[in-house]
């Protein structure tokens, strides 16, 4: 109704016929089935991009359709973070050698790279030829008039088929010239579960399984968009989306980067995994739009990444001999040592079991190794190799262990071995704390069960958590305080020691344990272990508790790092204070730290607003010198309104809180 000109609104059925056998195939759609909203728009057939080109040019399957198990449709180089540090690959457009690269960034995450160009002739596609043949001041050219009557471009029965008498269009040679536009593409996966292919893998926006990472930083596909390089319909993708050397929306969203196109952890968009973790991963943009286009691959973000082997291994334990660090693994068939000095050396053959691991053990003051495998019990010398067999029957220390007690100094931080806990100096007041996993959480405790401030870190944390200190105070890390590390999903997770996040590490070996080997590359350097991935930390042993599973590469799990005297002055250390208040439930708790040996009793005393007394039977007479302790108080019974608290123990200064009743 009112269109005075049908020619710009003519469409072709091509891209619906090709859309509709993608169902049949079983390609899963990439749009959210129940909305329609877009989930690659444009750049994918099982979704908007079906209708590219007015429906006579649909998009080929994304690249993560075509690198389905069953998909021979393209073929797939993988970049593996163990083999480089510094790459330079030449990608070459889509329908030139039909080659995706994928470079893995964790366990279940990777990036697909393509080039993709829709110029029809050079440096000229349809959309750029509208405007050149337009209509009038306003108007670019008909799409249809465009392709079909324009000789000086198209090279006709080479480009383009078209009937000679109904000008119908029955053939192009490649698809990428319904595209918005040319460069490379660098597409997200986060790999979904198979049995949500029919349902749709990108219903999610917020978790998106299949997404186009967007040169611009909009990240609009799907969404509205605010974005200045922004088309009249941004929610299908834009030529900005794509990735080259010159991107206007690419400088635009990343001030200061007028040079250079660099995709990395502080890019936007930027190479983290879904989750937030940091990949290390950086991609350059070296070329400009290009059927051959140059970009240079790094691995780097600050902190030193060693990998023992150009491959997954299988972590057995790690020793210290002689203030030089060694790391145990097992590799097809064999068992390496494998230290910064020396390299990998193979020790004995590898027959995987069950529970199969290296310990390390004291042998005349001098450190040696222990295999365990269903082959034979045997020290290995671990600078030489020399193997020592028949040495009878070992049992860690950890077989005489059924459970712990809450330990009131190091030496008796001992932990069972199928638990998730840990013990260290979180508040360097001279007293390990127990770290425990529950319910995916991580509790923090003292030795009297109080809960260390900042405490429990909500999560999905997994494993044993190690205490050591290795982040510099630019991570958001107090200046001496150890951190604790844990596995979260596929991310290995730094918190401070107050249970703050202060960093996410993307892992390839989420189902190994992590653990940490000091003197790695002399005496200053502890490395963390993930795998045969080594990320390399600035080593302070005073601060370092529990560096293994088991704390001690041995299995005796002893709370090591510095433990020192505690202050016995008679003044609380921290002001007390009640949570929550006000108060509005039943019950509050007084918390309070006792810094001296002599305190044996701690009253809290209560008063109204006119300072009459009104609960004096607060007592805690079981106090845990050097630590926080707690009372509880039901107020259930009391109006609402003002009160006043003494925090009063039998040595010592006392302490007055104000707190609120309300109901």
């Amino acid at each position: 109704y009112g269109t005075d000109d049908l020619c710009d609104i003519q469409l072709g059925l091509t891209g619906i016929f090709a859309f509709l056998l993608g169902y049949e195939l079983g390609l899963p759609p990439l749009f959210n089935p129940e909305t329609g909203d877009p989930g690659v728009g444009f750049f994918g057939l099982m979704d908007h991009g079906s209708n590219n080109g007015r429906g006579v040019i649909p998009a080929p399957p994304s690249p993560w359709t075509r690198s389905l198990p069953d998909s021979t449709w393209s073929t797939i180089e993988t970049i593996s973070p163990f083999q480089i540090t510094d790459t330079l690959i030449f990608i070459n457009v889509l329908d030139s050698l039909n080659t995706l690269l994928r470079i893995d960034i964790s366990d279940d995450e990777y990036f697909l790279i393509e080039n993709r160009n829709n110029w029809v002739s050079y440096k000229t596609d349809i959309d750029s030829l509208r405007r050149k043949h337009k209509i009038d001041e306003y108007q670019v050219g008909h799409w249809f008039d465009t392709v079909t009557n324009d000789e000086e471009n198209f090279i006709k029965d080479t480009l383009i088929v078209i009937d000679p008498e109904t000008k119908v269009i029955t053939w192009f040679d490649h698809y990428d010239y319904g595209l918005p536009g040319s460069g490379i593409l660098i597409w997200h996966i986060k790999e979904p579960d198979p049995s949500i292919y029919n349902d749709g893998v990108n219903n999610d926006l917020d978790n998106r399984h299949i997404q186009i990472e967007e040169a611009d930083g909009a990240q609009d596909i799907g969404t509205r968009s605010y974005a200045f390089f922004a088309s009249d319909d941004p929610t299908t993708g834009t030529r900005w989306d794509m990735w080259f050397h010159g991107n206007e929306g690419y400088e635009y969203a990343n001030s200061g980067m007028d040079e250079q196109v660099i995709f990395d952890d502080m890019s936007s968009p930027n190479t983290r995994t879904t989750d937030g973790s940091k990949s290390f991963l950086s991609i350059e943009i070296l070329s400009n739009i290009s059927d051959s286009m140059d970009i240079r691959i790094t691995f780097n973000d600050g902190i030193e990444i060693v990998h023992l082997t150009d491959g997954p291994v299988q972590y057995l334990g790690n020793a210290v001999e002689n203030d030089i660090g060694f790391v145990y693994y097992a590799k097809d068939d064999s068992i390496y040592s494998h230290s910064h000095l020396v390299g990998p050396i193979t020790i004995d053959e590898y027959i995987p079991i069950e529970d199969s691991i290296i310990l390390t053990c004291c042998n005349n003051n001098e450190l040696d190794t222990i295999i365990m495998s269903d082959k034979h019990y045997a020290w290995i010398d671990t600078l030489s190799g020399e193997l020592y067999e028949d040495i009878g029957n070992y049992k860690s220390p950890m077989a005489y262990i059924e459970k712990y007690n809450e330990p009131k100094n190091a030496e008796s931080s001992l932990a069972p071995s199928d638990s998730s806990l840990s013990f260290g100096d979180l508040d360097l007041d001279g007293l390990d704390e127990i770290i425990t996993i529950e319910d995916g959480n991580i509790i923090a405790r003292n030795s009297n069960g109080t809960l260390v401030n900042g405490f429990p870190a909500s999560g999905g944390f997994s494993g044993v958590p190690l205490i050591s200190n290795i982040l510099p105070p630019q991570y958001g890390s107090d200046i001496g305080k150890p951190e604790i590390v844990c596995r979260e999903g596929n991310d290995i997770v730094i918190l401070s020691n107050r249970g703050g996040r202060l960093r996410q590490l993307s892992s390839y070996d989420i189902d190994q344990p992590l653990a940490m080997v000091p003197f790695w590359r002399g005496d200053t350097t502890m490395a963390l272990i993930d795998g045969s991935r080594l990320f390399l930390f600035d080593m302070d042993l005073d601060h370092s508790y529990w560096l293994n599973p088991r704390s001690r590469p041995s299995g005796f799990p002893l709370s090591i790092g510095d433990h020192f005297e505690q202050d016995n002055s008679n003044k609380m250390r921290t002001k007390a204070y009640n949570y929550p208040n006000p108060i509005t439930e039943e019950t509050t708790t007084f918390r309070f730290y006792v810094n001296n040996s002599t305190t044996s009793e701690v009253r809290v005393r209560i008063y109204n607003a006119a300072g009459f007394l009104i609960e004096d039977d607060l007592v805690n007479n079981n106090i845990t010198n050097y630590e926080f302790n707690e009372i509880i108080w039901d107020a259930s019974q009391f109006d609402a309104g003002l009160y006043l608290a003494e925090i009063k123990p039998n040595a010592g200064n006392s302490e007055l809180v104000r707190l609120v009743v309300i109901k």
